[in-house]
């Protein structure tokens, strides 16, 4: 009966040992390849600013250490280029997004003395003020410049980066690029009433 009793045991350890492994590499491995693939992907909305939870995750982070680790820190570098490209794109750069048809609209737009690489970037100066200009008609009630940057913790989160002032239709102000910055340079004409336009320049500072 001890005999039998022990060989029960065994099995049940063996079967225990069984269901871990089983868990281990069967069930464990695919659950955090979704889990991390929706979090590189919000990681990549946010980018662009087309989320708002954009809290950062350990996934955020790894992801930032292997774009490091595979040269991302070198604006030189064609994996590098090729990855801000992908997270925060030229499709959106320079391109009129406005809530409705009864938003202002951002007719013409410059960054001042600059010019935009092959790539699409502009690549102004780290540690400089940038100077902006647009004409904007529809009679915004407030004309405002965010940065959202990419590769950091606050990634595709737009900060206030200054208020243009309006000379009738003509709206300007400079806004200081931080050292290092990589992501987007926002022109966002606020009103009349909800209605919104936005622009985006793609920023690498140099």
């Amino acid at each position: 009966m001890a005999t039998q009793k022990m060989s029960r045991d065994w099995m049940e350890v063996f079967i225990g040992i069984g269901v871990i492994i089983f868990i281990a590499f069967l069930v464990i491995p695919p659950m955090a390849t979704r889990v991390a693939t929706k979090e590189i992907q919000r990681y990549r909305e946010c980018q662009v600013a087309a989320r708002e939870d954009c809290k950062a995750s350990i996934v955020w982070r790894l992801y930032d250490i292997a774009l490091i680790q595979s040269g991302a820190i070198n604006l030189t570098n064609s994996a590098y280029q090729q990855e801000i490209q992908g997270l925060i794109g030229s499709g959106r750069a320079k391109t009129l997004l406005r809530t409705s048809d009864n938003a202002a609209i951002i007719d013409t737009s410059e960054l001042v003395g600059q010019n935009p690489g092959a790539d699409g970037f502009y690549r102004p100066n780290g540690g400089e003020e940038l100077e902006v200009k647009a004409t904007i008609t529809g009679n915004p009630d407030e004309v405002l410049l965010y940065l959202v940057p990419k590769g950091v913790e606050t990634a595709g989160i737009p900060e206030k980066a200054g208020v243009m002032k309006a000379e009738g239709t003509n709206y300007s102000t400079k806004v200081l690029i931080p050292n290092g910055y990589v992501g987007e340079l926002e022109i966002r004409a606020v009103g009349p009433g909800k209605e919104q336009s936005q622009l985006y320049f793609d920023i690498a500072a140099q």
